[in-house]
């Protein structure tokens, strides 16, 4: 009996430090991306347009020279929408998907999703942010790859969808805390698109 109670006590006492640390996150913000400026569907993820890689990913790699590559860090990231009034528009189109045509896997929708929300999807991934964004876009190779699929139903929405994405990057020991925490920012956040 003891010995569980002393390990509970020793797990507790390594969270708290690691939690501790946690408090030093790195907030990346890739700040206001019109979705009628995805490339066509079918763009290699692994071979990018130049303007993409300009206006959306090089926001990611502003802290790799002092602190490592991103993609070798834990993250937490929120798709945002700039209009909160967009959410309607936005919640109409993706409900019109049809997985099958396009061929992807989409997030799942909650049976009542808010209708208030500024936040479109909150994620998690524990390395290669990059390849998860690539995914939510619609361009990883792979289409089994489970993800918003921006560029099969939110780039001809007019007017066009503008997003920000919000990327918390955190230390690789708040790996096991990952999940917990995307449940609880979920819960305060909202977002009108996946299972939390």
């Amino acid at each position: 009996m003891e010995e569980i109670s002393n390990t509970l006590f020793s797990e507790l006492n390594n969270a708290i430090q690691i939690l501790e640390v946690a408090k030093n996150f790195k907030h990346i913000i890739i700040p206001e991306y019109d979705c009628s400026r995805l490339p066509e569907i079918g763009t290699n993820g692994k071979n990018l347009p130049e303007n993409l890689k300009h206006e959306f990913f090089s926001h990611l790699h502003q802290f790799d020279q002092v602190d490592g590559n991103i993609n070798d860090f834990p993250c937490i990231y929120a798709f945002e929408l700039i209009d909160i009034l967009d959410g309607d528009r936005v919640l109409q189109a993706f409900t019109q998907v049809d997985k099958v045509l396009i061929q992807r896997t989409i997030p799942a929708l909650k049976s009542q999703p808010p209708k208030d929300s500024k936040y479109l999807y909150l994620g998690k991934v524990e390395t290669a942010v990059g390849n998860r964004l690539v995914t939510h876009l619609g361009y990883y190779v792979q289409p089994g790859n489970h993800g918003l699929q921006l560029a099969y139903w939110m780039k001809d929405i007019l007017p066009a969808i503008k997003i920000r994405v919000h990327i918390f990057r955190f230390e690789k020991k708040f790996k096991p805390y990952l999940t917990a925490f995307e449940v609880i920012m979920a819960k305060e956040l909202k977002p009108i698109i996946g299972k939390h």
